[in-house]
This record gives structure tokens, C-alpha cells and sequence, in this order.
């Protein structure tokens, strides 16, 4: 018998990834706290290296980069335990990961929950010409993009019900009924270095943020655009 399949994506709504559990971190604690454990004997250069992949790999990729999916009690324990592992670090892999982690981490600590809200690199505004499940679709591939350092702004108007949207803190709405000025508002509002402004149903993968940002500094560009 044949059977045929497909692997669900995280940001399709009724993915079990939309939201990272604090089992799920507990999970990952114990299982790298048993693995240490058994190369405890091993050389230093070796467990320095065992510590940069768990931190990159789970603390960083698994947990920061999705930042606005994880559960409140997740976020003070993964801050936790990045300062405890970065401060065994050797030097040249401290070098290393800043380096890798450029937009994720500042002074050697991953940049907070305050400044991401208050500071975001990107502003994402949604246009009101995007029906509600178009929405739902590009906000949860938003959510799951591998750097947490953005806002979304969805423009409403008298036929979108913007209130269910709220939900998470780096998400906000801007109301107009006058459809020619809608825009205006969400700018207003907009705290980010970059702007995207989305007027068509889409949904971004989880590098699409990340790698606006570097073709744009890397090349010098005044302008991105994603096709």
C-alpha cells in the first residue's frame, strides 16, 4: 500500500509548533544536561565545542529565533541559560557566534524582549486588501521567522476585524476608514529601521526577513523586493 504525505509546515495555523512549550525547552535542558554529562572527561576543546553547538542549534535556531512563539515562562529561563552557557565559552567561539548571530546578539547577551519591542529592525505593515485567512497564513510564517527582531502592523477598515489579531505584544493595528490615508497611519506608527509594506496575499519563509536585511546591507541597496 501507497500512502501519500506531506510534511505540514510551522506556520500553517493549526501546527502544534505555532507555540513552543516550556516542556518542550525543559525537554532540551535535560537532554543536553545528560550529554555533558557523559563527556565530562573529555577534552576542553571538545566540550567547548559541544557548548557552541547547543547553543546555537537549541538556544539560538530552536528557541530566540522564534522568540515570538514561545511561551512567557520560556523566555526568562532561555535568557538564563545563554548567559550561563556564554560565559564558558572560549573566546574564539564568543567571536564566532556574534559574529554568525550579528542581529540577534549585543555585547555578548541576546537583545532583550524590551528592545525588540521598542527597537525592531523591521516593520512589516499589511494593507487592508488582504482578506482574513490571507492574514492568518502571512502572520504565522512571520512568526516564524529565524530572527524575532520585527513588528507587524495590520492596516484595518470597516469590513476587518483587527481585535483577535493583538494577541502576541510585537503586533499592532492601525484603523482607518478612509482608505486613502491608511497608509500614512501605519507608517506613523512603524518603529523599524526597514519597512515592508505587503499588499498581496504571501507567505515568507523562515529566512526571508534575514536575508532582506543582509542583501540590503551587503550590497548597499536603497530598495528589497521579494517576488
Amino acid at each position: 500500500m501507497v500512502y501519500e504525505y506531506y510534511k505540514r509546515l510551522t506556520f500553517i495555523h493549526t501546527s502544534n509548533s505555532k507555540v513552543i512549550t516550556k516542556g518542550f525547552f525543559y525537554d532540551t535542558l535535560s537532554y543536553y544536561e545528560e550529554i555533558f554529562d557523559l563527556i565530562s572527561d573529555y577534552s576542553a576543546n571538545s566540550k567547548n565545542e559541544l557548548l557552541y553547538r547547543y547553543i546555537q542549534m537549541s538556544l539560538i535556531d530552536e528557541f530566540y529565533s522564534k522568540f515570538w512563539m514561545c511561551d512567557e515562562d520560556i523566555i526568562i529561563m532561555l535568557f538564563n541559560e545563554f548567559d550561563k552557557c556564554y560565559s564558558l565559552l572560549n573566546n574564539e567561539s564568543k567571536e564566532k557566534l556574534n559574529k554568525k548571530n550579528s542581529l540577534l546578539i549585543e555585547n555578548g547577551r541576546l537583545i532583550s524582549k524590551e528592545k525588540l519591542l521598542r527597537e525592531p529592525l523591521v516593520s512589516v505593515i499589511i494593507e487592508p486588501t488582504l482578506i482574513k485567512h490571507d492574514i492568518d497564513m502571512l502572520v504565522n510564517s512571520l512568526l516564524s521567522q529565524n530572527m524575532p527582531s520585527f513588528e507587524i502592523i495590520i492596516v484595518g477598515t470597516e469590513r476587518l476585524k483587527l481585535s483577535e489579531f493583538q494577541k502576541k505584544p510585537n503586533i499592532s493595528t492601525a484603523y482607518s476608514i478612509n482608505k486613502n490615508n491608511y497608509l500614512n497611519k501605519a507608517l506613523k506608527k512603524a518603529k523599524g529601521n526597514y519597512i515592508i509594506i505587503i499588499d498581496r496575499k504571501c507567505i515568507f519563509n523562515e529566512n526571508t526577513l534575514t536575508n532582506m536585511i543582509n542583501q540590503h546591507n551587503s550590497k548597499k541597496l536603497d530598495f528589497v523586493a521579494v517576488t
